[in-house]
């Protein structure tokens, strides 16, 4: 049965129908506001830059999100299909990125051994990641599955602002399955179980 651990990682065209798209571009955009900016507007401008303070720019994770976790859960079928495997969820996180951001390799995590990063939202700049050393590129709404082990990597960032959100989830039949719900109780669980 082909796999995505043959194919190593994939493209899924409008992941995101139109309403899922337009309700998470406006979730992200009123979580940004109400949790890190104050007195800023829609969509961010170069004097809403200069109201954010430096020391907070590149810091904003939204992990474990309830909303983002029922993501998670609500597609966990879909990327079965898609990468012919049969899952446990993981966990998910969003991110809002700005100019001159850039995602470092990261060793690697059992907990992220399938990844799907979801482009929710960009000013208009493409944004593509690295894998296997090939550059991907993927639209708004779009979602990029990929294995952990494509050492995935992102340049700077060369926009004003993008959404993004990665879901995870392990093989059920692979060496990472005890990291399902990442050794949470259950999906949306704020803290991992570190007795486990």
């Amino acid at each position: 049965m082909d796999t995505i651990k043959n194919n190593r990682y994939k493209i899924l065209k409008n992941f995101l129908n139109k309403f899922e798209l337009d309700l998470f571009k406006q979730y992200c955009r009123i979580q940004l506001i109400n949790t890190t900016y104050n007195n800023i507007s829609w969509p961010l401008t170069k004097e809403d830059e200069k109201k954010i303070e430096p020391s907070n720019r590149f810091k904003i994770t939204h992990k474990y999100d309830v909303v983002m976790e029922s993501l998670l859960e609500c597609k966990k079928e879909f990327i079965e299909k898609a990468t012919g495997l049969k899952l446990f969820s993981s966990y998910s996180l969003w991110r809002p990125y700005q100019i001159a951001s850039d995602v470092a390799k990261s060793k690697r995590d059992g907990a992220k051994e399938i990844s799907v990063f979801l482009n929710i939202e960009t000013d208009g700049e493409t944004w593509p990641i690295i894998l296997d050393g090939k550059t991907v590129n993927f639209d708004e709404g779009d979602a990029c599955i990929f294995l952990d082990e494509c050492d995935p990597y992102r340049e700077e960032f060369k926009g004003n602002y993008t959404s993004q959100v990665e879901l995870y989830y392990v093989d059920q039949d692979g060496p990472f399955k005890d990291c399902k719900f990442n050794k949470r109780q259950y999906i949306g669980c704020q803290y991992e179980d570190t007795k486990k």
